[in-house]
């Protein structure tokens, strides 16, 4: 179906654009029907209110409301100027009016009372472009109560459903409409209540509707739903009006219903699919641009106006050449490209934008299209915003070029891997390390060591399944494995080897890094000082086992004869500071060990219950254990440790506990499970420790401030980390002042196979 005569698209009121079905939808109106922009000027006229006002089209169309206002009259009979006619006031208060009566005088001198209905049309944006003006002609209505002899016939032939009830609900008149419209006869519904063809759930809002009327209020062109007697619900337009009699008195009430359904379902469809598609359109990440064959840009979706920082009328009047592309781009190649496009063959390409008001330009990716939209050819462009995307990728650049520089200027030896093993860097420390020369590197693991001689400290071979670059190409990292290396030139070195595999963000390995660090120095020195501190404490300890020998003789010869207490004191302060001295040897003597990973440990399946109860027992001696309490459970799972250096972590802790809290307060033990670890916990009842000294507590040499009563030179807690460490575990402290503190520190679980063993 054509669009009809005075429907064309108006311009000036891109509300106001009409398409075949809004035709369709609209000639199927009873009413007569205007369309106004936002001026005032008529831009369209359905068939009916060409017959209300009984001109030409082209007399109704395009005229102002001054060229119109001979015709409108009040019902007062007062002429009414352009700014007084009803809709005006639409225009100016942007708010719908209803049931407005009005007179209209026609050229041949003839009036019409017309019911006006208007409402406001406004744009996406809620900018008010128009108005419709909704006209019943109800000149018949009003002359309806001076012919009432006329009413019967009239009522009789409509084709709307027109009821007649008393102000009760009992329906007493039922024309041929209302029995086409609902399907009961006027025999089955006369004498019953109008309830019978309301949904259950309208009854209340209809009947408080239904006392209005009977107090005497109209209800015009009221849109709802009826109930047919099939049970179908049909869409209704319905008018409400009181029955008068010759006296003024409200006798009965009137409905006329008017089947609206085919309307309302092309209205809902047409609605829908409007929905839709705009829905769609501006859903898109992409900015979209709608073009004519000949570049003109008919439509744009709301990505595109907040990408390029411009409103739907700007973008419609602005051109992609001149307004939206940077003057460095290649502009004469366009023509090419857009003749491709039109002969069907899309085109993709990366593009310099530009945003008109701003002038600031950034990357696009371009997809160009030729599709069918309204039967029309139109060039469809997807414009994607890829400033993030080449930012990144320069990023990426920058920082490889740093990564590069920074591998090849670390002094240790660094080796990267792809998942199969293919070697891919080798940067110069390894190259000298392994003894390469640039451009010769290896290409594999195997040829990564060569012909090269690899042992374990103890002289074995370095085991291929333990190679770290191995173990991470399975996922797991390693640190600090030491091996003896025989290069290709004889040289013997020390090195520790590391590796950690390369991850996606899925946790799927994409290759390893390896390390090669050089410790031939710093092995020599760990061997020298090593043989320094055995010199040294042996030659300490001779003149010191003299001393403490010759004073323990002192001691026992004192006592036999009952010498003076001072002196037996004297005696003791020799032996006592003896042991300190030698204490103090032990620990500088450990600390050296530990510190140069010569700390082997002999590890085994220990229950903590029985081994804590065995210490208590034999330490009772020298520790106060009639104050320490254990809390262990005796299915705590037992632990994999070295039994002497794990009899030293607990000696070192109870001591501490004893020394720092006061006289006769208990000290506790615990131990639980915890994420395939046992943690330990010993809590004493002392003064607590302050906050800002917890974080140096287990360094070297370090003791707390007011230790008037402290032994040592502040190496137990350290020795004790290095200890814990050396497990695998970890050591760490919390403490409330004035309450007491608690040390923590974890060991590993024995596996199944390491308890039978």
């Amino acid at each position: 179906m054509a669009v009809p005569e005075g429907m064309e698209p108006d311009e000036s009121c891109p509300a106001c654009v009409y398409d075949e079905q809004f035709a369709r939808v609209v000639e199927t109106v009873t009413d007569g029907i205007l369309i106004l922009n936002d001026q005032g000027v008529v831009t369209y006229a359905n068939n009916n209110a060409i017959h209300i006002f009984a001109v030409p089209r082209q007399a109704l169309v395009g005229r102002s409301p001054d060229d119109l206002a001979w015709q409108f009259y009040s019902l007062e009979d007062e002429r009414l100027t352009g700014s007084e006619i009803p809709f005006m006031q639409v225009l100016r208060e942007a708010r719908a009016i209803s049931a407005v009566e009005i007179v209209l005088v026609r050229p041949d001198e003839s009036r019409l009372t017309l019911l006006m209905n208007a409402a406001p049309l406004f744009d996406p944006k809620r900018q008010l472009e128009g108005v419709v003006v909704v006209l019943t002609d109800i000149t018949q209505r009003k002359r309806d109560e001076e012919v009432r002899a006329r009413l019967a016939a009239i009522v009789s032939s409509s084709e709307d459903a027109i009821i007649g009830k008393t102000v009760d609900g009992i329906i007493t008149s039922w024309n041929a409409g209302a029995m086409h419209l609902y399907g009961y006869t006027a025999e089955e519904v006369i004498g019953h209540p109008i309830d019978i063809i309301i949904p259950p759930e309208e009854l209340p809002a209809y009947h408080a509707l239904f006392r209005r009327v009977a107090h005497g209020e109209r209800v015009a062109r009221m849109e709802t739903e009826r109930l047919r007697k099939d049970g179908v619900r049909i869409h209704v337009s319905l008018s409400l009006s009181p029955i008068i009699d010759a006296r003024n008195r409200i006798i009965g009430i009137s409905a006329i219903g008017h089947d609206i359904t085919a309307r309302i379902q092309a209205e809902r469809a047409l609605r829908e699919s409007e929905e839709r598609l705009r829905t769609i359109f501006n859903s898109v990440y992409d900015a979209i641009f709608l073009h004519a064959r000949d570049g003109a840009i008919i439509d744009v979706n709301d990505r595109m106006l907040a990408m390029y920082g411009v409103t739907r009328e700007e973008a419609r009047r602005m051109t992609i050449v001149h307004d939206f592309s940077s003057p460095s781009n290649p502009l004469d190649e366009l023509p090419s490209i857009w003749s491709r496009v039109i002969a069907g063959q899309p085109q993709f390409f990366e593009w310099l934008a530009r945003r008109p008001h701003t002038g600031e330009e950034f990357y696009v990716e371009v997809y160009l299209r030729a599709i069918q939209l309204h039967g029309q050819d139109v060039i469809m462009a997807n414009v994607r915003d890829i400033s993030e995307r080449k930012r990144a990728e320069d990023e990426r650049e920058r920082l490889l070029a740093e990564l590069d520089t920074t591998i090849a200027s670390i002094t240790d030896g660094v080796v990267i891997a792809n998942a199969a093993g293919e070697v891919i860097r080798v940067n110069p420390a390894a190259q000298a390390l392994l003894e390469y020369t640039p451009g010769a590197e290896p290409t594999t693991f195997a040829e990564l060591l060569g012909d090269m001689t690899v042992e374990m400290p103890q002289s074995s071979p370095f085991p291929q399944e333990m190679v770290p670059l191995q173990r991470a190409l399975h996922g797991e990292a390693m640190q600090g494995s030491i091996a003896v290396m025989v290069t290709r030139s004889g040289m013997r070195r020390w090195v520790s080897l590391g590796a950690a595999p390369i991850r996606t963000t899925a946790g799927e390995v994409l290759g390893v890094v390896g390390t090669f660090t050089d410790i031939t120095e710093v092995h020599d020195t760990q061997e020298q000082m090593e043989e320094m501190l055995r010199l040294i404490s042996h030659d300490l300890r001779v003149p010191l086992s003299v001393i403490q020998g010759h004073a323990q003789l002192l001691k026992e010869d004192l006592a036999a004869s009952a010498a003076r207490e001072e002196y037996q004191a004297g005696v003791f302060a020799i032996l006592r500071s003896a042991q300190r001295l030698n204490n103090m040897i032990q620990d500088l003597v450990d600390v050296a060990r530990y510190e140069g990973r010569r700390l082997p440990l002999t590890r085994e399946a220990v229950v903590l219950p029985e081994y804590l109860t065995r210490l208590l027992r034999r330490t009772g001696t020298v520790l106060e254990t009639e104050r320490i309490q254990l809390d262990i459970p005796d299915d705590l799972p037992p632990v994999w440790a070295d039994y002497d250096r794990l009899e030293r972590i607990v000696i070192n802790l109870l001591s501490n506990a004893l020394k720092y809290s006061d006289p006769g307060t208990p000290v506790t033990v615990r131990a639980y499970p915890h994420d395939g670890e046992v943690v330990m916990a010993v809590t004493d009842r002392g003064q607590g420790i302050p906050p800002d000294e917890i974080p140096l507590l287990f360094q070297r040499y370090y003791r707390a401030r007011g230790e008037s009563r402290a032994e040592g030179i502040g190496l137990g807690l350290y020795i004790t980390r290095l200890l814990v460490e050396a497990h695998g575990g970890r050591i760490w402290v919390e403490s409330e002042l004035g309450k007491g503190s608690t040390f923590f520190f974890t060991l590993p679980r024995a596996t199944a196979g390491q308890e039978a063993s």
